[in-house]
């Protein structure tokens, strides 16, 4: 366990320094500058705001800069937010998209593994054709299609739930975390699907339902354990996917989390914040694929003896 650990570290240290170099020089190729869509200011003007911000320096010489304090932890202060900095940005707004995130997991875990394990166990059934026809439409749509689709049925034509902000309304996080999370309900019941049709076919299945037990304990003391891993391993990453992805959930429903942020970075050329939310973002990716690593060695006795 303890090497499978340090294996992903070791691997995560190289991978966030790629992602930082190569977001760094990416964001500089794009044609404009983070002060060009204010007003016109006086040469001086702008010369000294190059100066302060480190602009004025050969490309190499910001590169080796920036990394330097980025190893001390330090992404920079945010360049159309003066006196704030990148790092007291991202914790302003990681709390809301924290929650999204949770919020948006829950209802993929509940809908899409109570589907999954309804469709396998009731195989070539209308019970497992509709979950799953379903569960295909919801792969295949959007959140930015799905979220003013819900706004519209839910908000402007039933009038039942409010479309915009956090928090601040009864109900308004219900269609924000539901947008968010569709997708990946319908990955985790295919997913569910696939798992416990492979564990329902395993001997000690056949066994248990020979020594007479009901087929509720079969599937919930038995078949689970085994049926949900390949869920386990997809949470990880689906996490990560959560955060990362909320940009465009928040953006739709108005909610000031870290996601509208970045969008709000990129319009604006704010390059310390597309840097500073790109690599946490990236960090974030790493860390639950590694949490999600060791729950499946945890669950998956097998898995543990070939790591």
């Amino acid at each position: 366990m303890l090497q499978v650990i340090l294996k992903r570290i070791a691997i995560a240290v190289p991978v966030l320094l790629i992602v930082a170099s190569l977001t760094f020089f990416l964001v500089r190729m794009a044609p404009g500058g983070p002060f060009d869509a204010d007003k016109v200011v006086p040469p001086q003007v702008m010369k000294n705001l190059n100066a302060v911000y480190n602009l004025d320096a050969p490309l190499l010489v910001q590169y080796k800069d920036y990394m330097l304090n980025l190893v001390q932890g330090d992404f920079g202060p945010s360049f159309r937010y003066p006196g704030r900095s990148v790092t007291e940005m991202i914790s302003t707004g990681l709390p809301v998209t924290l929650e999204l995130a949770f919020y948006a997991i829950l209802v993929a875990m509940i809908v899409g593994i109570c589907a999954g394990v309804i469709a396998a166990v009731k195989r070539n059934t209308v019970f497992d054709y509709i979950p799953m026809s379903i569960a295909m439409l919801g792969i295949c749509m959007p959140t930015f299609l799905l979220g003013p689709l819900l706004v519209l049925i839910f908000g402007i034509q039933l009038e039942v739930l409010p479309v915009s902000g956090w928090g601040s309304l009864a109900g308004d996080k219900i269609l924000p975390s539901i947008t968010l999370g569709a997708a990946y309900a319908a990955y985790i019941a295919r997913l569910s699907r696939g798992g416990m049709l492979e564990t329902l076919n395993q001997d000690y299945i056949r066994t248990a339902r020979a020594k007479g037990l009901p087929e509720h304990k079969v599937i919930i003391r038995h078949a689970l354990q085994g049926g949900l891993v390949p869920v386990v391993s997809f949470l990880g990453p689906a996490i990560a996917g959560l955060i990362g992805g909320s940009f465009v959930v928040e953006t739709i429903f108005q909610i000031p989390g870290l996601g509208r942020f970045y969008v709000e970075a990129a319009f604006n050329r704010d390059y310390t914040m597309i840097l500073g939310t790109t690599i946490f973002f990236s960090s974030l990716i790493i860390f639950f694929n590694l949490i999600s690593d060791i729950v499946v060695l945890l669950m998956n006795p097998r898995a543990r003896s070939e790591a």
